[in-house]
C-alpha cells in the first residue's frame, strides 16, 4: 500500500511537470508564431548570438539619433517660420515706408511708425520664441528668453531719440546702443548665452548646425530699425520735418538691409534644415535595413512554427485528459 501510494504521487508530480514543461514550450512557439523571430537564439546552433546583439545596440542607438533628429526638424521648421515672419516684417515696412517718403505723405509716415511699436512686440516675441519648452534663439540658454522685453527697448530708443539734435545724430546713438561690444543691448536686452547651441547628431556621427541666435546682426538691425522709427513723433529734432524724412529715409533703408541680412540667415538655416531631414530619412532607413538582417539572423519560420504549436497544443490537451481520467479513479468508481 505505501509502495503504490508514493507511486501515484510520483507519477502525479511528472504530470504536473510535464504539463508545466508543455505550457512553457506552447508559449515559446506562439511567441515565434506571432514574432516570426526565434526566442532562444542558442537553440539555433547557428553561432549568430553576437551578431544579433550588435544588431540590437545599433538600432538603439539609431532609435536615439532619429529621437534628436525630429525634435530638430520641428525646431528647425519653427526657426525657419520664426525667421520668415522677421524678414517679412522688414521688407513690408521697408516698402511701404518708401512709398510713403517718396509721396511726401507724411499721414502714412506717422500710421507707419505708430504701427513700428505693434510690429517691435511682435519680432520681440518670435525671437522668444520656444519648442518643447526650449529657447530657440537664445543659444544654449534654452531656459532662458532670448530678448528681455520691447518694453524696454522701446524706453530706451525713445530717451536717445528725444535727446538727438538730428537724424544723424539719433542713429548713431541707436547703432551704439545696439552694437557696441558689451553695450546696452548685450548686457540688457539680449538675456540668451553667449554659446551657440550644439548642434543634432546625425547617423554619421556629425552634427548640424543649431538655429542663429538672437543677438545676430541680422536680428539687431531689424530691431533697431523698428525700434527707431516708432520713437519719432512730431516734436522730435525740435519739431524739424526735414529732420524726421530724413530719419524714415534711413529708417527705409536699414529696413531692407535688415530683411536681405535675415533672408541670407534664414537660407544658410535652411540647409541645416536640409540636413536634418536628409538624415532622418537615412537613419530611418538604415533601421529597416537591419531589422530585416536581424529576421535573416534570428527567424523563425512561421509555419514551422504554427505546426509545433498545434502539436504541443494536442499534446497538452492529451495530458489534460489523461490526468482528468486518473484523478477520478476512485474504489467506489471501479466497482460499479
Amino acid at each position: 500500500m505505501i509502495n503504490g501510494a508514493l507511486s501515484d504521487l510520483a507519477h502525479l508530480q511528472r504530470q504536473t511537470f510535464e504539463v508545466q514543461r508543455l505550457r512553457a514550450t506552447l508559449q515559446t512557439a506562439g511567441t515565434e508564431m506571432v514574432t516570426g523571430v526565434r526566442a532562444d537564439l542558442s537553440e539555433d546552433g547557428t553561432g549568430l548570438v553576437g551578431a544579433v546583439f550588435g544588431i540590437d545596440r545599433n538600432i538603439a542607438r539609431l532609435d536615439q539619433v532619429t529621437n534628436g533628429l525630429n525634435l530638430a526638424k520641428a525646431e528647425a521648421s519653427v526657426a525657419q517660420s520664426a525667421m520668415g515672419l522677421v524678414a517679412d516684417a522688414g521688407e513690408q515696412f521697408g516698402i511701404d515706408l518708401a512709398a510713403a517718403i517718396g509721396r511726401d505723405d507724411v499721414t502714412s509716415i506717422l500710421i507707419l511708425q505708430g504701427e513700428a511699436e505693434q510690429t517691435l512686440d511682435s519680432v520681440v516675441g518670435v525671437l522668444n520664441t520656444q519648442v518643447a519648452g526650449r529657447a530657440l534663439f537664445a543659444g544654449t540658454g534654452t531656459d532662458m528668453r532670448a530678448i528681455s522685453s520691447a518694453e524696454q527697448i522701446r524706453t530706451d530708443i525713445n530717451a536717445i531719440v528725444a535727446a538727438a539734435p538730428d537724424a544723424a545724430t539719433a542713429w548713431a546713438d541707436i547703432d551704439t546702443y545696439f552694437n557696441d561690444p558689451g553695450g546696452v543691448f548685450e548686457t540688457t536686452i539680449y538675456t540668451g548665452a553667449t554659446d551657440d547651441l550644439i548642434g543634432t547628431v546625425l547617423p554619421d556621427g556629425s552634427r548640424t548646425a543649431a538655429p542663429p541666435r538672437a543677438d545676430d546682426d541680422a536680428f539687431r538691425s531689424t530691431l533697431a530699425a523698428l525700434a527707431g522709427l516708432a520713437a519719432v513723433g512730431s516734436t522730435t529734432f525740435g519739431g524739424s520735418i526735414i529732420e524726421q524724412r530724413a530719419f524714415a529715409q534711413d529708417a527705409s533703408g536699414r529696413l531692407f538691409d535688415a530683411n536681405r541680412d535675415v533672408v541670407t540667415l534664414r537660407a544658410s538655416f535652411g540647409q541645416t534644415e536640409e540636413r536634418i531631414i536628409e538624415g532622418l530619412d537615412a537613419a530611418e532607413a538604415e533601421i529597416t535595413t537591419l531589422r530585416l538582417a536581424r529576421v535573416d539572423v534570428a527567424g523563425r519560420d512561421p509555419y514551422q512554427a504554427a505546426t509545433e504549436f498545434s502539436a504541443l497544443e494536442g499534446q497538452l490537451q492529451s495530458l489534460f485528459t489523461v490526468t482528468a481520467r486518473v484523478s477520478s479513479l476512485t474504489l467506489a468508481n471501479f466497482l460499479r
